[in-house]
C-alpha cells in the first residue's frame, strides 16, 4: 500500500487534524479555560430563611456560648 506525505501549513494541517475528528495539542486546553457560559450569581434566600432572634432562639443561642 502506497504512503503519501506532504508538506502542509500549520493551518491547513489544523483543518486537515479537525476534519478528521482529532484535536491539536493544546487546542481542548484554551477550550476549558473559556467557560461557554457566564455563570449567575446564587439567588438571595427567601426572607423565611433570614435567622431571627426571637424568644424561642434565644435560649439555643446562649447554649452554646
Amino acid at each position: 500500500m502506497p504512503i503519501a506525505v506532504e508538506a502542509l501549513p500549520p493551518e491547513k494541517f489544523a483543518a486537515w487534524v479537525k476534519a478528521q475528528g482529532g484535536s491539536m495539542p493544546g487546542e481542548k486546553k484554551a477550550e476549558a479555560a473559556a467557560p461557554a457560559a457566564p455563570v449567575a450569581a446564587p439567588a438571595a434566600p427567601p426572607a423565611s430563611a433570614v435567622p431571627t432572634t426571637d424568644a424561642a432562639a434565644a435560649p439555643a443561642a446562649a447554649a452554646t456560648n
